[in-house]
């Protein structure tokens, strides 16, 4: 049986995608956004293998389908026009799907090293480690709210929300710890303190 179409807000978009997993359907949901960009999302026995928004397919369709407000959608059972090998887990992308995120910063926040190349893709492959291949998107979604990173701790909060756009906050320390020692951050950090903590105790010496 298809599913009429109406209008869906995103949290009722993503409640009729985890009925249809559940129900372990095998169909395509056509969907229609009130800025008529077009969406499908085919699953198979419950499982989603393949994704569009517009013409962008693929991994790279599930952020776009993240800004969606308010959308008309039709399922239609049986009908999967393709399906895509690139996608990481099914639970994976539901889990995106369902932790749709403002911005957890400012648009306009000072944050380090953004322009590093070196910690970018540093950031990305420790992400890819622990989150798996949905770790690249997630990246890219969350450097896009910030300019510039300027201290340490923005760069752990930073990691943080990365960790919980994942939807797996408890990994946040390891993700830190990782991306940290990789990039040197963390052994500068703390030569910087012994020297700090060095010149202290000469200039108190001193003044005694």
């Amino acid at each position: 049986m298809s599913i009429g179409q109406s209008w869906l807000s995103y949290p009722q978009l993503v409640a009729r995608l985890l009925l249809l997993s559940s129900e372990k359907s095998t169909g395509t949901l056509f969907c229609v956004t009130e800025n008529d960009d077009s969406v499908t999302i085919a699953m198979e026995k419950g499982k989603i293998v393949a994704l569009s928004f517009g013409l962008t397919q693929g991994l790279a369709a599930l952020p776009l389908i993240r800004t969606v407000a308010n959308c008309r959608a039709r399922f239609k059972e049986k009908l999967v026009l393709r399906l895509d090998g690139s996608l990481p887990a099914n639970c994976d992308v539901l889990r995106s799907l369902q932790l749709r995120l403002e911005a957890p910063y400012p648009r306009r926040v000072s944050v380090f090293l953004l322009d590093n190349r070196l910690l970018r893709n540093t950031i990305e492959a420790q992400a890819s480690r622990i989150f798996g291949p949905i770790a690249s998107v997630l990246c890219e979604e969350q450097f896009s709210y910030i300019d510039r990173l300027v201290t340490r701790d923005d760069l752990r909060r930073f990691l943080k929300a990365l960790a919980a756009a994942a939807g797996k906050p408890e990994y946040a320390g390891n993700l830190i710890a990782s991306v940290l020692q990789k990039t040197g951050i963390e052994e500068r950090h703390r030569q910087r303190h012994q020297r700090i903590n060095l010149f202290g105790i000469w200039g108190r010496t001193k003044e005694v």
